[in-house]
This record gives structure tokens, sequence and C-alpha cells, in this order.
């Protein structure tokens, strides 16, 4: 049996919360996220351009460092409904902007996302108003045979529109919310046409990890707060004649800046390639119990997959069915000690999760040494998870979007900082103050005054830091240490004890 099977009614109590403009996702999890929902406002977006037209475009910047602040200033608070971005806050405070995004489908080939079939305006036995907004939300586009799915992505993870409870949520696979009876009994392969369009709701089976290029990081690392300070010092020396200073520090800079980009491409091309898994073919059982070769990265939740007797290398997590695999998870868990997995036992009860029945899931990257099974019959899997959903992908997810780390020295650093700035605005005042008394022109007084904030706040700072941490960064390279995250350099230099969990 599966806890998806079965058609869900609609309940009027659902449809009330319609009008609700903020939820709350992934609740009492490590992933919560707060969603509100935001949709363009033509007058606030008519502001918004004449207050980037006076300002010459500088205030871009300050969008481009804060995007929750261009989408005060063009958008609305609204139902989630009729949003067409979101605001998100996870639990450490940090916000985020995405766009939601639609997908379509044809109406006869509709897979089971909502646990169970999808609500059309003309099935509904609701009011006229909650048809009305079933309608808007199943829109039939141009062509009648057609309708939309509501989504954003947010850090490789997909979060679709449930139209029977109102809100958003996050994309489930076969890992979730499923009887391991159902795994057993209710999977016989999918037809091409309902594979196909699973790989278009759920993505491809491939984990990627974009590499920028160099004018890609340039524009990110030269629009970083520090070095637009640092390039409106240089400006302001060489007004004020300072010219072999402005003229160090821009040279200082350019080499801090190309050591920095190469160093971070360096790393970028290491870890795509690191997890980067080569393209192979594997045979899938279809819904006519026929089996046909296919793309691994095709791959997707549902599919039956037969793994080959000489072994392979899992690129999705895969739950057995029939059979029994000895697998070297090694890259996932450190250990070099080969594992025996062996095929579901129909727990009738017992809900399916990847962690509680690890010991008869294959997971993605492990490397599979050898199948047994008696007779000529084939060693099956349930592809349960593919691409970031994977173990695999999860914990590509948490390097590339490591949790933030409460570190004193850090905090203490953004005291100092704003004790300095503090400091800064005194000596402006005092500076403005006597400059006005012995009578200096206007130009005179502007740029004395900035002149004490490049003083207090050095500009040669970003400089500095950088070429510490690139040297750093060798220094550990020499080691066999690799670092994905060079910033956190700094604070390893008030760490005392390191332990490791492998020898």
């Amino acid at each position: 049996m599966n806890l998806r099977s079965g058609s869900i009614e609609s309940d009027p109590s659902i449809f009330n919360g319609v009008l609700v403009n903020k939820i709350i996702l992934n609740k009492n999890t490590d992933d919560q996220l707060e969603c509100i929902g935001y949709k363009d406002n033509t007058c606030k977006k008519v502001l918004f351009y004449l207050l980037v037209f006076f300002t010459l475009g500088f205030i871009l910047l300050i969008f481009y460092w804060e995007p929750k602040y261009e989408l005060f200033l063009k958008k609305s608070q609204c139902p989630l409904l009729e949003a067409d971005a979101v605001l998100l806050k996870d639990s450490y405070n940090h916000v985020f902007v995405e766009k939601i995004k639609f997908m379509y489908f044809e109406k006869g080939c509709c897979v089971d996302l909502y646990h169970g079939d999808p609500i059309y305006p003309e099935n509904t036995t609701e009011t006229d108003e909650v048809a009305a907004l079933v309608n808007q939300q199943y829109s039939r586009v141009d062509d009648p045979k057609e309708w939309s799915l509501r989504y954003f992505d947010y850090q490789y993870v997909r979060y679709i529109w449930d139209i029977r409870l109102q809100s958003f949520k996050r994309l489930e696979d076969l890992s979730t919310n499923i009887y391991c009876k159902s795994l057993l009994e209710d999977f016989h392969g999918l037809s091409k046409d309902v594979q196909a369009q699973k790989r278009q709701i759920y993505g491809s089976n491939d984990i990627i990890i974009e590499v920028k290029s160099y004018w890609k990081l340039l524009i990110y690392e030269i629009l970083n707060p520090f070095y637009i300070f640092q390039i409106a010092s240089i400006i302001l020396w060489a007004v004020d004649v300072y010219y072999y200073y402005a003229g160090c520090i821009f040279f200082i800079s350019c080499v801090s800046i190309s050591i920095s980009l190469y160093e971070t491409h360096k790393q970028s091309v290491t870890l795509h390639d690191m997890v980067t898994s080569a393209r192979e073919k594997i045979r899938v059982r279809r819904s006519d119990d026929r089996f046909d070769e296919i793309d691994t990265n095709t791959l997707v939740p549902g599919d039956v997959i037969a793994i080959p007797a000489h072994g392979c290398v899992l690129q999705c997590d895969a739950v057995l069915i029939t059979g029994t695999c000895i697998v070297n998870e090694s890259m996932l868990t450190g250990e070099s000690v080969p594992v025996t997995k062996t095929q579901l036992s129909g727990h009738d009860n017992e809900i399916y999760s990847p962690v509680i029945h690890k010991k008869y899931t294959l997971f993605a990257g492990t490397n599979v040494l050898q199948t047994r099974y008696y007779g000529q019959a084939k060693v099956l899997a349930v592809v349960v998870r593919t691409g970031f959903n994977t173990a695999k992908g999860e914990l590509i997810r948490a390097i590339l979007f490591p949790k933030p780390l409460g570190f004193k020295f850090y905090n203490d650093a953004l005291k100092f900082l704003l004790f300095l700035c503090i400091v800064a605005i005194c000596g402006m005042g005092y500076s403005t103050y006597t400059n006005m008394i012995h009578h200096l022109t206007i130009s005179k007084i502007i740029i004395r005054a900035l002149d004490i904030i490049t003083i207090v706040v050095p500009p040669a700072l970003p400089a500095a830091m950088t070429v510490g941490m690139v040297y750093a960064q060798n220094r550990l390279k020499k080691r066999a240490i690799f670092c994905i995250s060079p910033p956190r350099i700094n604070f390893c230099g008030k760490l005392d004890l390191i332990c490791f969990d492998k020898g």
C-alpha cells in the first residue's frame, strides 16, 4: 500500500487559507524556511526606475548586495497563490529571493504530485469562488489540454505549489511517505511518456556544479563592498594628488584580485571534477516488462533498474527489491570495508526511510562490486532519489551552502569595524567644522572629510587579507588539505584543537 495512493477530497477548511501570504516550509527541520509571497506593483516599479535614474544607477549596487531591498521597492506582499516571487528567510535569518516559474503538462499524462489525482475546475465540488481559484492554478494557456505547475528552486531543491494545501511544499520523491510493501509490489517500471514527464518535473539526474568564467568571477570580486570602497578611495586619492600611494594600492589590489580569481577558479574546477560522474548506460524495466538501455542522467524516481552483474558506480539512490549486492561506500562514509546490501523485506506497515533501511539501499556515488541472485533472474532496484536529492547530492549541497558559524572572533571583528566607522564619522564632523572655520572651499572640505574615512578604515585591508588567505591555502595544499571556503582560513587561526573521525 502506498501513502500516495487514492484521491484526496477537497476540504473547504483548506481553501479558507487561500489568502495566506506567509507559510513555513520544512517545519522543525534544519532546512526550515519562512516563505512570503510578493507580486509586481506598477506604481512601485515606476518609482523604482525613477530612483535608479536619479542615482545614476549606483543604487543597483545596494540591490546587488541585498536583493530583498529591490523586492521591497518593486513588489508588494500578496497571497502566495498570486505571487510571482517569494522572500525566503532561513533559520539563521539569512534572506533570499526566488522567482516563481511555471511548467506545463498534458492533462492526460499527469503524474502523482499531490498524493492523488489533480483537481481540475470541472471536477471540483467546492464553491464558485474556490473553483475560480483552482482554474487560476491550472491555467490552460493556449492549449485546453495543458495545465500549469507553479514552482521555485532554492539551493538545488524544488518546491511546488500544492493546490489542496494552498501552499508551496518540497517536491517529494520515493524516499518519503511510502510504505516498504508498496516499493515491493507497486513498482514494475515506467512507460516512456511518464518517465519523460517525471524528468521534466524532477530534472536531470545530474549533480553539476557551475564553474564560473574568470570574467564572471572578476565582476563578483570587484562588486564586493570592500573593493567598491577601495576603488572610491583610490579615486579620492587621485583627486587629492596622492598619485604614488593610489598607484601602489591599485597595483596591490590588482595582484590580490588576480591571485584570488586563479585560486577560486581552480578550486571550482577541482570540486566540479570531483563530483561529476561519467555518464553510463543502464537497463530499465518498462511498464510492459521489457528492458531498455538508457543514459543514467535520464533516470527518475520510480524507475526500476537492473544492476549489472559486473558491478557499476551508482548514479542515483535506489532500494533493492530483488537480489543482493556487495558495495564499496567509502566515497560517502570513508569506510573502506565493503558492505552487503540485501533486498527490501515486506514490512507491511513500515514507511520506507533511506536512513532506517540503509542496508537495503544503494546510494549514489557508491561502487557496486558484485551482484548475486539465484538462477537467471536480474538484480532489480527501484530508484527513490535522483540528482541533488540523493545522499551524495545532499553532501555536495552541504559543501556549497555551509551553515554559518557563529565565531566570537568574527562577531568581535564586526563590532570593531563598526567602532571604526563611528570614529570616522566623528572625525568627519570635526574635520568639517575646523575647515569651515578656516574658510576652505567646499571641494576641499568634502575631500578632507572623506579622507578621514580612508584613514580610519584601511582600504588596503581586503588586499592584505586575500594575500594572507592565498598563502595559507597553498600551505594547506602541501599537506593535501582541500579547502572550498578560503575566507574560513582566517577563523582557523583561532583553533586550538582539531579532531578527525578517520585515521
